[in-house]
C-alpha cells in the first residue's frame, strides 16, 4: 500500500503531466471545435498553477483564493457556450458576477489570504454540479443513431459532475470529522486523489474526441 505522502507525490506529478498533454492534445485541434476551448485554457490554468506550486518554497492556501475563481470564470464559459436552454445561458454571466463578488468579500471580510476559501469552493462545487447536471442531461437528449459518448461536450459534463460530487462528499466527511475530533483527514484525502485522477483523465479523452470531431 502507498503511503499518502507517496499518493500525493503520484497524484501532483500525475496532474502536472495530465494537464499538459490535455492542453496540447486540445491545442491540435483548436481552430476547429470552438466548444472545447474553455476546457483547454482550464487545463493550462491547472498547468500553469502546479509548475508554480512545485517550484515554490511555501506552499500557501494562498493560491486557491486566485485559481479557483479563474476556473469558475473559464468553466462558466464552457457552459454558456454549451447550453442549449436560452434562459440558463442567459444567467451565466450574472451568476459568475454574483460568484465573483462574493470571492473577493470572502476573500476580504470572511476567510483572509491566509485562510482557506472553503465558503467560495462550496459554492462554487455545488454550482458546477448543477451546471453539469443540466448539460449533462441536455446531452442525453440526441438522436439514436447518435453516439454521445464520443460527444467532447458530453464527456466533460461527466468529469465535473465526478470531481465536484467526490469534492462536495469530502467536505461533508472532512466537517463531520472536525466537528467530532475524529482524526481521519488522511484517509479521506484519498477521496480527492481519485477524483483527480478520473476528472484528468475524462478530460484527456474529451480532448481526443475533440480532436477527432474537428479532423472530420
Amino acid at each position: 500500500m502507498f503511503t499518502n505522502r507517496q499518493l500525493a507525490i503520484f497524484i501532483t506529478e500525475y496532474q502536472l503531466y495530465a494537464t499538459m498533454i490535455g492542453y496540447l492534445i486540445g491545442c491540435y485541434g483548436f481552430k476547429n471545435n470552438r466548444v472545447i476551448h474553455p476546457i483547454i485554457y482550464v487545463l493550462l490554468l491547472t498547468f500553469l498553477n502546479y509548475k508554480l506550486l512545485e517550484n515554490s518554497d511555501i506552499l500557501t492556501v494562498t493560491d486557491f483564493h486566485f485559481y479557483n475563481p479563474i476556473q469558475l470564470l473559464l468553466l462558466g464559459w464552457f457552459f454558456h457556450r454549451n447550453f442549449e436552454n436560452r434562459a440558463l445561458k442567459s444567467s451565466v454571466p450574472y451568476t459568475l458576477a454574483v460568484f465573483m463578488v462574493f470571492a473577493i468579500f470572502n476573500t476580504i471580510f470572511l476567510q483572509g489570504l491566509n485562510d482557506y476559501p472553503s465558503n467560495f469552493i462550496i459554492g462554487e462545487t455545488l454550482l458546477l454540479i448543477v451546471w453539469s447536471t443540466y448539460l449533462f442531461i441536455e446531452k442525453l437528449d440526441v438522436p439514436a443513431h447518435i453516439n454521445v459518448f464520443k460527444d467532447p461536450v458530453f464527456i466533460t459534463s461527466i468529469a465535473i459532475i465526478c470531481f465536484n460530487l467526490f469534492s462536495f462528499v469530502f467536505f461533508l466527511l472532512l466537517t463531520y470529522f472536525q466537528k467530532h475530533k475524529i482524526d481521519q483527514y488522511s484517509s479521506i484525502t484519498r477521496l480527492l486523489y481519485f477524483a483527480n485522477v478520473i476528472y484528468y483523465l475524462l478530460l484527456i479523452i474529451a480532448n481526443i474526441f475533440s480532436l477527432k470531431k474537428s479532423s472530420r
